[in-house]
């Protein structure tokens, strides 16, 4: 399943990236916050959700006191379930953090890799910076064709500009029982002419039969 996430992600980049959630500190608040719909990519049920994300800060990656952050917070329209993805700040990234009230994600069912980087500001000075593809298998509790993501930065009101954004999000749905039917013809012809050619030659087309020579002899 996270194959066919990263083959729809390396696609989406290619022919669409977009930002859906760009936010910066500085504007005075200590909290900004940008909720991002996000909807199935197909007709089946949403299995996996798929999406970008990265953070970057004036401040370094060695900061003590409380850093600015960013939390992408998952949610289920109707029930009202959440669930924290990500946490990013400066020195971490931390997948699927308890917090009280909100439904846990197994860190296990959470897979990250590279993601593209965001084009700043040339004023801007990125001295800690983290971009990220992140796949999540979703529990049954946020399987459904809707569902949202609360993206949330805290601004600790130093002079230290940061900003965070998420793009691309889609929920990928599972293969359906016609693509999966139109596969086995192509696996069945597959075996077929693997065991074929295992009649024809037991022992490889490299090596011979016992008693047999090539001298001829």
């Amino acid at each position: 399943m996270f194959v066919l996430g990263f083959l729809l992600f390396e696609s989406r980049m290619e022919a669409q990236g977009r930002i859906d959630a760009l936010l910066t500190t500085g504007a005075g608040s200590a909290f900004v916050e940008r909720t991002v719909p996000i909807f199935s990519a197909g007709a089946g049920r949403p299995v996996i959700l798929d999406f970008d994300v990265g953070f970057e800060s004036e401040a370094d990656s060695g900061v003590t006191d409380e850093p600015d952050s960013m939390s992408v917070v998952l949610i289920h329209p109707d029930s009202g379930k959440r669930a924290v993805v990500a946490y990013l700040s400066p020195m971490t990234l931390a997948l699927g953090p308890w917090v009280v009230g909100y439904q846990v994600l197994d860190a296990q069912s959470i897979d990250v890799i590279p993601g593209p980087p965001l084009e700043s500001d040339p004023g801007f000075v990125a001295r800690s910076s983290q971009s990220h593809h992140i796949s999540v298998r979703l529990p049954p509790a946020f399987q459904a064709t809707a569902l949202s993501l609360l993206v949330q930065l805290l601004d600790n009101q130093d002079d230290d500009r940061s900003v965070g954004w998420v793009a691309n999000a889609t929920l990928v749905p599972e293969p359906s029982f016609w693509a999966l039917a139109a596969l086995l013809p192509i696996l069945r012809f597959g075996a077929i002419g693997f065991r074929t050619s295992r009649q024809r030659n037991p022992l490889g087309s490299s090596e011979e039969a016992p008693g047999c020579s090539r001298s001829g002899g």
